[in-house]
């Protein structure tokens, strides 16, 4: 998945974010770097193991991605906390459709009456 040469989107705890180089890959770390300081990067989770602490990502997009997908969940977790009583017009099947589309339960066959059909996962 990694290979030496290929850069790695460094954003630390504090300062600013860069790219950083591989340079060597072994079974548990990867070495990267920057402006000549060298990075230890755990291989799974792409966490910074040594100061300045921080995490990788595959690209800048990548973390941009990670970073707007974190926002708007944070921002539709406010919405609701706000919306008490649910908006109007709002049925219990339009939620269970956010749920599922969202992954928080799964998604279950219903009879017309609106009762599972089947086993309930």
């Amino acid at each position: 998945m990694y290979e030496i040469g290929q850069q790695l989107w460094y954003v630390p705890e504090v300062g600013q974010h860069f790219y950083v180089t591989i340079t060597k890959i072994g079974r548990k770390w990867i070495y990267a770097d920057h402006l000549s300081s060298e990075y230890k990067i755990n291989k799974e989770t792409l966490v910074v193991d040594d100061y300045p602490y921080g995490k990788c990502y595959l690209s800048q997009e990548d973390h941009m991605s990670k970073v707007e997908i974190l926002e708007m969940w944070r921002n539709l977790g406010r919405e609701v906390f706000y919306h008490v009583p649910p908006p109007k017009g709002l049925t219990a099947d339009d939620i269970r459709k956010a749920m599922v589309i969202l992954k928080l339960m799964p998604d279950i066959e219903r009879l017309p009456d609106g009762t599972p059909d089947g086993d309930i996962p």
